[in-house]
């Protein structure tokens, strides 16, 4: 792929952008000056100017002078009256409720509820590039609680780490343990807790005849990373909290963190991000985190000692690894990657696996068992603030885009991030596909251009591009959407 060209239209956004705005200044002008009361009369007359609020609403707060992120180790900074993005925060959550901009979460959230926030805390490489800041984070707990809950649960379980690997969730990280402290003493009427998922209990969740694989796949056509199959994969061969041990793979099985479905209420804080198999990475492949790291630490010892003898033990294949369908077997000869596209934009296994981890979420019940009715409410706040681009999930390529993407729709808030990209979302299958799913519905976009509130299409908000992972190319994502 022609690497200058993607820079060319890179840049022929940027250059659209600041033909528009003034040049990037400090963080101490913009939306941090702007206090609560005239944010809500903001928020209230842009409403107002709608002939009909959207049924699906999908928010962007942009301001082009909120370019940076509060320190990191300062979490009071992280609050309304320091940080600079607060207010962009707020104004995305209160752009969604028409009848109570004030208490944007009314909507989904009622007294005495537990709700469960997941951010996109799964790296420290780069950091803090591949991850939602915690700054953003802090708003949407602050509005959760205005809106009734009782609970609140934190809750990551990054790939890279192992359980317990507490300097991340410490103050040279993310500062998790710090922030919920801060919490506490602001609010100690309410109940605080961060759970690193990885050190959690766990429920394998099988979703029967509503996984996405049923009737498509069967398991000698997947594999994983390196793996050798499903088949002889031990990750399986565990009991679960409610000591269940499915004792082998089968499709549509899941091992879920359990604290995830304590929620009534799951909100998603993720990070607009580039992801070399999905295209994206925000509201909908944030769930991957859902499930264990590994689930070795609750292997029986007997069981240990005979994965120990096999004679690739020492090596990735084969480990206990979190093993979630990621491609086909067509695509990997045991060695290494026959067909990229396979893994890129013709990847047809991951976003089936995403798919299933997004109905689980909104169907599955408190015990782990899937529903015909959705069991908690749902809603997604994306940190877009600045963006990272190429070869993600983790990459050093950064885009300035200045804002905050929420709704209540996970479906139609990628295709919004994907508009942002400048990407064609039918082309992108993790979106489009997820989109014309029937059974257990996720979402759904609709007509994209009369769901979005708070912009304007012609907002310099979508002149940017960002350059698309290696095995994708920029015709299949339709560069000529570029607005210039």
């Amino acid at each position: 792929m022609d690497l200058g060209r993607r820079e060319f239209l890179k840049l022929l956004g940027g250059a659209a952008l600041l033909s528009q705005i003034p040049l990037l200044e400090s963080c101490s002008k913009g939306a941090h000056n702007i206090s609560h009361a005239s944010l809500l009369a903001e928020v209230k007359k842009l409403q107002s100017t709608l002939s009909a609020f959207p049924q699906n609403p999908v928010a962007i707060a942009y301001d082009p002078n909120i370019d940076s992120y509060p320190a990191l180790r300062d979490v009071s900074g992280w609050f309304r009256d320091r940080s600079n993005v607060y207010p962009l925060v707020e104004k995305a959550m209160m752009l969604l409720n028409k009848d109570n901009p004030e208490n944007p979460f009314s909507k989904i959230i009622r007294k005495g509820d537990t709700v469960v926030i997941k951010p996109n805390w799964g790296t420290q490489y780069l950091f803090p590039k591949p991850v939602t800041h915690p700054s953003v984070v802090v708003p949407v707990i602050e509005y959760a609680v205005k809106a009734g809950a009782a609970k609140i649960i934190l809750i990551e379980g990054p790939m890279t780490l192992y359980r317990s690997q507490k300097y991340f969730w410490g103050p040279a990280f993310v500062n998790a343990y710090g922030l919920v402290k801060e919490l506490q003493k602001r609010y100690p009427e309410v109940e605080f807790r961060f759970q690193d998922a990885n050190g959690d209990q766990f429920l394998w969740v099988e979703l029967g005849e509503a996984t996405t694989f049923r009737d498509v796949y069967g398991i000698p056509d997947l594999d994983h990373d390196g793996h050798t199959g499903f088949v002889k994969d031990l990750f399986f061969d565990v009991s679960d909290a409610n000591g269940y041990n499915p004792g082998k793979y089968q499709l549509g099985i899941y091992a879920i963190a359990k604290s995830y479905l304590e929620g009534d209420v799951f909100i998603g804080v993720p990070k607009l991000k580039t992801h070399g198999w999905t295209g994206i990475t925000a509201a909908l492949k944030n769930l991957m985190g859902l499930n264990l790291r590994t689930t070795s630490h609750f292997m029986k010892q007997e069981v240990w000692q005979e994965f120990e003898k096999l004679p690739d033990f020492a090596s990735y294949r084969e480990s206990p690894i979190r093993d979630v369908p990621h491609y086909s077997r067509a695509s990997w000869n045991g060695k290494g990657f026959v067909n990229r596209k396979l893994i890129g934009y013709e990847n047809d296994i991951l976003w089936r696996s995403l798919c299933d981890l997004n109905k689980l979420i909104r169907y599955t019940d408190k015990n782990g068992k899937m529903q015909t009715t959705m069991q908690r409410r749902y809603a997604v706040v994306v940190d877009a603030i600045i963006g990272t681009d190429r070869g993600g999930p983790v990459s050093p390529s950064t885009v300035q885009t200045n804002a905050i993407v929420a709704g209540f729709d996970p479906v139609a808030v990628d295709a919004a991030c994907l508009r942002i990209m400048n990407w064609n979302y039918k082309k992108v299958r993790l979106v489009n596909n997820i989109n014309e799913i029937d059974q257990y519905r996720v979402g759904e976009i609709g007509k994209l251009e009369e769901e979005i509130i708070g912009v304007n299409l012609k907002d310099p908000v979508f002149s940017k591009y960002y350059v698309p992972p290696s095995n994708f190319s920029d015709n299949v994502l339709a560069p000529g959407t570029v607005r210039i």
